[in-house]
């Protein structure tokens, strides 16, 4: 088994010398036995770190040292510019950042900010290289939680096009309660206004009429959907019910 002989290795995962280990002791045979679930089986050669609220775990600009792969918790791409920052994307467990600046050697186009206590691992690209030298099959693996994070920018620019203001909150208010399986959506108001590209003040508005309605609750750094099928229709106004 794979994370037998792993403990016997002399070097950390963070270590330069952990990946030249790796080709030395690992065979097609060990990383055939790997866990199914692409986090964990990664994960048996990362680095776990558990970061606080609002921590970051890289910054826009710098160069790039690692990939990073939720485990658990949330975590804020923010962007800045002339204008201020915006939040680029939520993402969370299963999904792979900061994986394209090191792949292609590029400064970071985003901060990645916990938006609670977050647990990811860190997983330096020389292990991966060594990883798919010895079998291709873990490329697809590290490729899935790749597109899970290109997969959410692609919906967002599809649920951005042509939409009103109204449901473009309401689509993402939805989104966020399926993916935390939680009526209640631990955003802010201003994490909402980045998200969107829009203000806070037309957050709050809309916010609020939707609470006039019925349709959500307001309370501190969270919104709790109200009801759910409304909230589908005004979404999606032209789908029948």
């Amino acid at each position: 088994m794979p994370w037998k002989l792993l403990q016997q290795a002399p070097a950390k995962a963070d270590s330069p010398e952990f990946a030249q280990w790796l080709r030395e002791h690992l065979t097609p045979r060990d990383l055939a036995r790997l866990p199914d679930d692409d986090v964990n089986a990664l994960g048996l050669f990362a680095e776990r770190r558990t970061y606080p609220p609002n921590a970051a775990l890289f910054t826009q600009g710098r160069p790039p040292d690692a990939v990073h792969i939720i485990e658990r918790g949330a975590i804020d791409l923010v962007h800045e510019d002339g204008a201020g920052a915006i939040v680029v994307q939520t993402v969370r467990r299963g999904v792979a950042v900061g994986d394209l600046p090191a792949m292609l050697n590029l400064p970071y186009a985003y901060s990645a900010v916990t938006q609670k206590e977050t647990t990811v691992l860190e997983l330096r690209m020389e292990t991966i290289r060594a990883l798919v030298e010895l079998d291709p099959g873990v490329c697809f693996r590290f490729l899935r939680l790749v597109s899970r994070r290109l997969a959410g920018v692609e919906r967002r620019v599809l649920e951005l096009g042509r939409r009103s203001a109204l449901q473009r909150l309401v689509q993402l208010l939805l989104r966020e309660s399926e993916e935390q399986r939680s009526s209640t959506v631990r955003l802010t108001q201003a994490q909402l206004a980045g998200e969107l590209g829009l203000s806070r003040q037309t957050i709050s508005r809309i916010l609020g009429e939707l609470e006039r309605q019925r349709l959500v609750e307001r309370h501190r750094g969270r919104v709790v959907v109200a009801d759910h099928d409304r909230l589908q229709m005004l979404a999606n106004p032209h789908v029948p019910g």
